[in-house]
């Protein structure tokens, strides 16, 4: 079993919204879980949150990724660069407009 991970949106952290509740559940049943706390979650660039993701946690198989917010553009950004296979993808309240940056 990978390690599920959750991404944060603009303004996030691992401490907001459900994810610890998540991070909880998941853990009871014997998931690892990452939730990455990426840097200038204010205003956000898609190759500072590339490197931190890459350098934190390089590259696993049979992960999950779950997104939320801008963490779902990135959970696909991140499937588009890489030939490794995850396990499942799920996409909570992502972004629906243009953000006029790299992660468009």
């Amino acid at each position: 079993m990978g390690t599920a991970f959750i991404f944060h949106g603009i303004g996030g952290s691992p401490s907001e919204n459900w994810f610890p509740s998540l991070r909880k559940d998941l853990e009871l049943k014997g998931q690892r879980v990452e939730i990455p706390s990426f840097p200038n979650t204010n205003t956000p660039t898609l190759s500072l949150w590339r490197e931190y993701y890459q350098c934190t946690y390089g590259k696993e198989e049979k992960s999950a990724f779950i997104g939320h917010s801008l963490g779902a553009t990135f959970a696909l950004r991140l499937l588009e660069e890489t030939d490794t296979p995850i396990e499942k993808l799920i996409l909570v309240a992502g972004v629906y407009k243009a953000m006029g940056n790299a992660f468009d």
